[in-house]
């Protein structure tokens, strides 16, 4: 779920198996329905029991994945991709490309997350900078 964007047709078939589990009914008996998926998948802080939506959890995780490339410039990993799939730009604006690995084209809906709520920085009052903007050396 880190690396790859997950169809949205399996997160709602996993999403349904796990309603189904706790829902669910067989011939002899059916379970209670204590609350809505809506309001079970809220956090526990705020009286949810967690459960998590797995297409918005497959995203954030591969936010996180460019949120390393931006953080960890220098590892292999990042070289590699940077060399393949964006050699003379940053990452925030790199494009998917004609022949794009699935991979990449993954990395790129998490980079979207981040760039659509990526907000200015000042710093010492003489400069300021948006995480938008930021290269990749």
């Amino acid at each position: 779920m880190s690396c790859f964007l997950m169809p949205s047709s399996l997160c709602k078939a996993i999403n349904a198996d796990l309603a189904r589990f706790w829902w669910g009914h067989n011939e002899e008996k059916n379970k209670i329905h204590w609350l809505s998926w809506d309001k079970l998948s809220f956090s526990k802080a705020v009286g949810g029991i967690g459960f998590r939506d797995l297409s918005i959890f497959n995203k954030a995780l591969l936010a996180k994945q460019c949120w390393r490339i931006l953080k960890n410039p220098e590892a292999l990993w990042v070289k590699i991709l940077k060399a393949r799939y964006f050699p003379f730009t940053g990452l925030f604006d790199a494009k998917k490309g004609v022949r794009a690995s699935w991979a990449w084209s993954s990395l790129l809906a998490g980079r979207d997350i981040i760039k659509s709520r990526a907000r200015w920085q000042i710093g010492n009052g003489n400069s300021f900078h948006s995480l938008a903007s930021m290269p990749l050396n």
